[in-house]
């Protein structure tokens, strides 16, 4: 996983992750469009991967945030 666009995805729709996360839908929807996912909705979203069994972790989050600042 390389974007925060992949991380969304994973939910199949911006909605799903938004229900597990306890956010608005068009929150999630505009993280999705901008490429971005504040880091304190990072712990959430981990969390709730967690609980799909999707290959996803802080750490992956931290990376993708990591790469986008360096650009």
């Amino acid at each position: 996983m390389k974007t925060f666009q992949e991380v969304i995805d994973l939910w199949r729709y911006p909605s799903v992750l938004a229900a597990d996360i306890g956010a608005k839908p068009a929150t999630v929807e505009k993280w999705r469009q901008r490429n971005e996912i504040p880091g304190r909705h990072w712990m959430a979203i981990a969390m709730a991967a967690k609980d799909r069994k999707f290959p996803l972790t802080v750490e992956i989050l931290a990376r993708i945030g990591a790469a986008i600042s360096d650009k």
